[in-house]
């Protein structure tokens, strides 16, 4: 086992948990504000951006010896 493990899985978890957190902060301001294509497109941003994050702490500590 890498030494990288737990904290890159730690932080892929935080990282999909912030997402997730992100994504419901939006969905609720979205809401109480009627809506819009722009606060979509934020939100969508910031998610990917999180997910493409912790893709590659996966990445990172998932690694095989070659």
């Amino acid at each position: 086992m890498s030494r990288f493990l737990g904290p890159c899985l730690l932080f892929a978890g935080g990282a999909l948990l912030l997402g997730s957190a992100v994504s419901v902060a939006d969905w609720a301001i979205c809401r109480a504000s009627g809506g819009g294509q722009a606060c979509r497109v934020a939100k969508a941003d910031a998610v990917q951006a999180l997910v493409g994050a912790s893709n590659a702490a996966l990445g990172v500590a998932l690694q095989e010896r070659p």
